[in-house]
């Protein structure tokens, strides 16, 4: 049984269902208002069965990109791949039953934080059990100063 808390107590999900039942009734058939619950309560244990694989894949991304970017000594991931939080998992471009699929800046380390530009852009995809590197690829970030000097700036992909 999934269990919700709210302001700090846990409550298990199928006993508030009489309740969610009349809040959303009012101006809806019972029918309606009871799929609406039913929906609502399976959205909800979808997320919490997500949480843990989420941050395995969230761990496993930011991993294959720091040894693809050549270690911590040369490579920072952006400040998102550090959150622990759903709300500032800004780099999450994709939850499927497929997988997970992050985008996210990259450069020196300490590059964020000194307001410098990132060199390469990073998106890395991941099993949805959040356990198998599927697949990675970098693509270049092109200053205007760059792009001047270098006739092309193509993507490089790894």
């Amino acid at each position: 049984m999934a269990l919700l808390t709210i302001q700090g107590v846990r409550i298990g999900c199928r006993s508030l269902r009489p309740f969610l039942a009349l809040l959303f009734g009012c101006g809806f058939s019972t029918a309606a208002s009871a799929q609406a619950v039913d929906d609502a309560f399976a959205n909800i244990e979808r997320i919490q069965k997500q949480g843990p694989a989420l941050q395995r894949a969230m761990n496993l991304a930011r991993a294959k990109a720091i040894s693809l970017n050549g270690g911590l000594g040369k490579y920072m991931p952006q400040k998102c791949m550090f959150s622990t939080k759903l709300a500032r998992q800004a780099c999450l471009v994709e939850a499927s039953d497929a997988r997970f699929a992050f985008r996210f800046a990259g450069g020196q380390p300490g590059w964020e934080v000194a307001g410098l530009s990132p060199k390469v852009i990073t998106k890395v995809e991941i099993s949805s059990d959040g356990r198998i590197f599927l697949q990675a690829t970098n693509e270049s970030v092109c200053s205007d100063l760059a792009s001047l000097l270098e006739p092309i700036c193509a993507p490089k992909i790894e």
